[in-house]
């Protein structure tokens, strides 16, 4: 069961980025071949953070007494911030990849020319002396 200390809107917030990363993974079986790729990386990225984040908001304050254990009060906080920090940057850089897999233009497939006729005075056919 959870702690009294975590609070419901607190979860909801973790549990929708959760959520979303999720929908950008789904995302990655509907997109065009040339953007699944980079749809399902950023999907991934997202995902990972967001439940880092989830599981920093249910147990940040064990993880703060484990960390406390091997330093003092004051860096367990700071250690608990960094590794917020640096999931927080990895859910930015899936955000940013997942709009630039939205916004990458694909190549269009150019039709065949057809063969240029020959240009010049003289019309085609049997060659004439």
């Amino acid at each position: 069961m959870l702690e009294s200390s975590v609070h419901l809107p607190s979860l909801i917030g973790a549990i929708l980025l959760v959520l979303a990363g999720i929908a950008a993974l789904i995302g990655a079986f509907a997109a065009p071949s040339g953007r699944k790729g980079l749809t399902a990386a950023a999907g991934g990225l997202i995902l990972v953070a967001s439940i880092v984040f989830l599981f920093l908001t249910v147990a940040y304050f064990r993880l703060e007494e484990i960390f406390a254990t091997f330093f003092d009060g004051r860096t367990s906080f700071i250690l608990l911030d960094v590794i917020d920090f640096l999931f927080l940057a990895l859910f930015d850089a899936g955000l940013v990849l997942l709009v630039f897999a939205a916004t990458r233009r694909l190549a269009r497939p150019r039709p065949a020319h057809p063969p240029h006729a020959p240009v010049g005075p003289y019309q085609p056919g049997p060659a004439q002396r």
